[in-house]
């Protein structure tokens, strides 16, 4: 059952012309007071919404409810301006008061830094008991909570509970629940992720993180967006290079360039915040479990790893996606023959699309 309070607080969010920016301006001037605040929201002409169908939705669909009037309301929040007053989840609300670091990055991500996130995201949960924070996107997102899973991983999420986005991460939001992780959203039940809602994920991620970990940041990207909130929160921002003539990493190279830490492992992380390992680590594990669990390599990693209108051979190919030339080779004629690279006549290949 829904606390009164938290009722209350629900009811001016979801008040047209409201929402969670006003509400805290609102609220203060009520000295804090949230009865006092919702009488000044009615008495100043706006209509405020019966919201019992949508707290009796999100409890048949077991979704809890955290109000920033709760003691489980992560402290993080109460240090930035406008924080979400109202925060919905599934799974264990307790890991949002440990230890978290943020692994971010781009959805159109290659396959080495896809390999990488899951590493990181593996070597920090297991041996020194961080717990991964991430968005549940494609790419880096997604290899992230996969490297963590295990270990209790949260996924802030920019749509409501019944939606899963993207779809093919369907059986890892199962995953994720099922072991013991976290997914949370400002957004109720039914509604769909969009433009905006993703910046607010991003903000809440940034939040709640010690740290964030960037690999692969286009300029204007979503990743850059989570950064720069992290900069903002005074938030610790670690960011791995790379190739100059990648756009994915043009604006992980500004960030650098302003300042953020350049690291190239899981080991820079731990060295800058003086992490431990826990005692209860195995040192073999660690190659055993990265080995059996690194998601087996597919055209589309590789490919998208191409940059348009830069010729690429074979061999460099195969040393920047890690996957043998044996199994590209076919793949380049299959994807020549349906138009999306082209062969030159040095031997090297151009990505068209």
């Amino acid at each position: 059952m829904l606390p009164h309070h938290c009722k209350t607080v629900l009811e001016c969010i979801k008040t047209k012309g409201i929402g969670p920016k006003r509400f805290w301006d609102i609220y203060k001037a009520q000295k804090n007071n949230i009865d006092a605040t919702k009488k000044w929201i009615a008495s100043n002409n706006f209509e405020i919404p019966c919201v019992n169908a949508i707290i009796a939705k999100h409890e048949r669909s077991n979704v809890e409810t955290l109000c920033f009037c709760q003691k489980d309301y992560p402290e993080a929040f109460r240090q930035i301006k406008n924080p979400p007053p109202i925060l919905f989840y599934r799974g264990n609300i307790h890991l949002i008061h440990t230890p978290l670091i943020a692994i971010v990055g781009a959805r159109n991500a290659s396959y080495a830094g896809q390999k990488l996130a899951f590493s990181m995201a593996q070597q920090l949960s297991e041996r020194y008991q961080m717990t991964v924070i991430s968005g549940l996107a494609k790419g880096i997102d997604t290899s992230a909570h996969k490297g963590s899973v295990d270990y209790g991983s949260v996924a802030v999420i920019a749509q409501g509970l019944d939606i899963v986005y993207p779809k093919e991460n369907e059986q890892l939001y199962r995953e994720l629940l099922e072991k013991g992780g976290l997914i949370l959203t400002e957004l109720e039940m039914g509604i769909p992720p969009n433009a905006f809602s993703f910046p607010v994920r991003n903000r809440i991620i940034a939040a709640l993180a010690t740290g964030l970990v960037i690999i692969e940041a286009a300029i204007q990207s979503g990743t850059l967006t989570t950064a720069k909130a992290g900069l903002e929160f005074n938030k610790e921002i670690f960011v791995v290079p790379g190739s100059p003539f990648d756009p994915r990493y043009k604006g992980s190279h500004q960030l650098i360039k302003d300042g953020a830490y350049l690291i190239e492992d899981a080991t820079d992380v731990i060295q800058h915040l003086k992490l431990a390992p826990h005692a209860s680590f195995k040192e073999a594990s660690v190659a055993e479990t990265s080995q059996a669990q690194t998601p087996p390599p597919s055209s589309h990693i590789w490919f998208h790893s191409m940059i348009i209108n830069d010729p690429i051979s074979l061999e460099e190919l195969t040393l920047s996606s890690g996957i043998p030339a044996h199994l590209i080779a076919p793949q380049l004629t299959q994807f020549e023959l349906e138009g999306k690279i082209k062969k030159r006549s040095d031997g090297r290949f151009l990505r068209l699309i």
